[in-house]
């Protein structure tokens, strides 16, 4: 097994606390209400729950999983660092941008916008894999 292959392996394998299933959950801040008030909302399948914080929506949330869901909770603030850098995430925020903006308008991408995107997507999945494989080095003790 590759490098590569081994990093995305630890980055996506959901047994990886001990054979034991781990719980994906993804936190996404909700529109302003009325009065500037932010919400978040928690997702974990067919799971949901808001809150007036990220954590606030997770506790919600996890009130409402099985009792033997493992929990790990890893945060990760989407900053440039040496896996993924600020030229690059810059250029990756744009390129989905112009194609949220494309798509709304009911065009696409041109074939060469959609190779850059498809090739900064990989490598920021590879810059996930690495992290996760520190995280996952750092908690076994390594």
């Amino acid at each position: 097994m590759s490098r590569v292959e081994r990093l995305k392996r630890i980055a996506i394998d959901p047994h990886i606390s001990g054979g034991k299933p781990m719980t994906t959950v993804q936190i996404f801040q909700e529109s302003s209400q009325p009065g500037g008030q932010v919400r978040y909302r928690a997702i974990h399948r067919n799971h949901q729950a808001a809150g007036a914080t990220p954590g606030a929506a997770l506790d919600a949330l996890e009130a409402t999983l099985p009792d033997d869901a493992g929990t790990l909770v890893i945060l990760q603030k989407f900053k440039p660092d040496v896996h993924f850098g600020t030229e690059q995430q810059a250029h990756l925020a744009e390129l989905m941008n112009q194609l949220q903006t494309a798509r709304a308008r009911g065009y696409d991408l041109t074939p060469k916008q959609m190779v850059e995107l498809e090739a900064l997507i990989n490598l920021e999945l590879q810059a996930t894999a690495v992290r996760a494989e520190a995280i996952y080095s750092q908690a076994m003790g390594r």
